[in-house]
């Protein structure tokens, strides 16, 4: 963990997580302490670490003049294999949030409350049929409206183990945490997905999809889906794929309304991403980053800081009553106010 000076913060070391994990941490607020932040941390699934289980650590901004410190490390919240995947979106109040992640063998969906009180440490747990099989790579995001979540798992090219469902989207309710409503956008195969975004207007879908027969990830695609519309079929029929041959890495939606979109020494972006079809502006290498180098990762926020304009769903349904209509009669018409 760095502080502002880009010094290691004290006591920052000793993270239960990894370098190779996709999404491996986020960061949220305490909902009533600007002080303190709660660091996530998801498991490195790869051969050289294989850790276990998923953890959280606490920083108190108070501490060592103002830059912050970890008081307390690597609490356990989960014991058993969870995948490399880890994201967070507001609650319905907007103060608190939901922290998710999943399991690495088989499709379970574990959803941890963040309020005012801490992290709650038992989870809202989501399980859904299929096959046992590992989710390689994957990645999770949650509409910047905090109304849906898509899931994506690559091909094990080393292992020559097709991932379940490379695309799967869900509806997410954020006054529960509860996950729902599964549809397969693209199924499991040698063809696997990595990187994924919403649209800052959460009608769109990108998703980065890498072809196991080739070598580099630049030669991989990136596809748009129109995530507004009701049916799995329309859904899966509205996808339009983006020119070829493009980066297909992690993918980060930013307070600009753009994706970008890691390319090692750059960053691509997706220029307009609620637009649809090929005017929503592939552009390749659009940030130079200066000599620095992400490899195929980006930092990892909650999307909903970038929603347009920040709506959520409400803890309970607005009070209705029953008015007099102008003519003071209560029964000739109701007036819902």
């Amino acid at each position: 963990m760095w502080n502002t000076q880009h010094q290691e913060m004290a006591n920052g070391t000793g993270l239960s997580a990894g370098k190779s994990a996709t999404q491996g941490v986020i960061i949220v607020p305490h909902p009533a302490n600007k002080k303190i932040y709660y660091i996530f941390t998801a498991a490195d699934r790869t051969s050289e670490s294989r850790m276990v289980g998923f953890y959280y650590s606490v920083v108190n901004m108070e501490l060592s003049n103002g830059l912050g410190a970890i008081e307390e490390k690597n609490i356990q919240l989960i014991k058993d294999n969870i995948s490399e995947a880890v994201t967070a979106t507001v609650d319905c109040t907007g103060e608190g949030m939901w922290v998710i992640t999943h399991s690495e063998i088989g499709n379970i969906f574990y959803a941890f409350h963040v309020t005012a009180n801490g992290v709650e440490k038992t989870p809202v747990m989501r399980e859904f049929p299929g096959t046992k099989v590992p989710y390689f790579q994957p990645f999770v995001k949650i509409s910047p409206n905090a109304r849906q979540i898509a899931l994506t798992t690559n091909f094990d090219k080393e292992n020559n183990v097709p991932g379940p469902e490379a695309l799967t989207l869900y509806d997410f309710d954020n006054i529960t945490g509860i996950v729902s409503n599964k549809r397969t956008l693209i199924n499991g195969n040698r063809d696997g997905c990595y990187g994924i975004s919403f649209s800052p207007d959460n009608t769109k879908l990108y998703v980065g999809q890498w072809d196991a027969d080739l070598d580099s990830y630049r030669d991989s695609a990136i596809a748009q889906f129109d995530v507004a519309l009701a049916k799995e079929t329309a859904i899966k029929s509205s996808k339009v794929n983006l020119p070829r041959k493009i980066a297909a890495a992690a993918m980060q939606l930013a307070y600009d309304g753009k994706i970008y979109i890691s390319l090692g020494n750059y960053l691509s972006s997706i220029e307009q991403p609620n637009i649809a079809g090929q005017a929503c502006g592939y552009r390749d290498k659009a940030v130079d980053l200066q000599g620095k180098y992400t490899n195929i990762g980006i930092s990892n926020f909650p999307d909903n800081y970038f929603q347009q304009g920040r709506r959520f769903l409400q803890c309970a349904p607005p009070i209705q009553k029953i008015a007099p209509d102008k003519n003071n009669c209560l029964f000739c018409t109701t007036v819902i106010v």
